[in-house]
């Protein structure tokens, strides 16, 4: 990611679209995520292997580190010039100290799970597609957040 070997390869998607291929990856722990999303969410304009694998990755940390048969809560709210998806589980939460710390490589939780590189990459895709990615304070458990830039309007031009 740091050498520019994973260019994104830009398209037209739709959030419920990119959550349904991450869902689809996870077998059956997907039947845990609850899911709201709004029907008029626009497009982005995003690496779509990229960006599932960033949901991928956050949907399973948070299935990973909440209380076993606890649901995780994907939610999508629309900003002025991005789209933010919420990932939220009932886990233990982050201390404020470790929120950043979840991203550097080879960091892992508490639990040791993994080989602590997922959350890092995911916010190097976040990034290569013009996003963020950030661990947020919640008092009821984790909370990652994935803003993506909504798809700049074009204007159509009739002949």
């Amino acid at each position: 990611l740091e050498a520019g070997a994973a260019a994104p390869h830009r398209e037209l998607w739709h959030v419920d679209e990119l959550v349904g291929q991450a869902l689809a990856g996870l077998g059956p722990e997907a039947t845990r995520v609850r899911l709201a999303i709004g029907s008029e969410t626009p497009p982005v304009e995003v690496d779509a292997a990229q960006i599932e694998r960033v949901l991928a990755n956050l949907l399973e940390n948070a299935l990973r580190y909440s209380p076993s048969g606890s649901q995780v809560l994907l939610r999508v709210e629309r900003g002025s010039t991005e789209l933010r998806i919420h990932v939220i589980d009932s886990g233990a939460g982050l201390p404020d100290e470790q929120r950043e710390a979840l991203f550097q490589p080879f960091r892992r939780g508490e639990a040791g799970h993994g080989s602590g590189l997922g959350l890092a990459i995911a916010r190097g895709f976040a990034e290569a597609n013009g996003g963020r990615l950030w661990a947020q304070d919640d008092p009821g458990g984790g909370h990652l957040v994935l803003s993506l830039p909504l798809a700049e309007r074009r204007a159509v031009v009739h002949a």
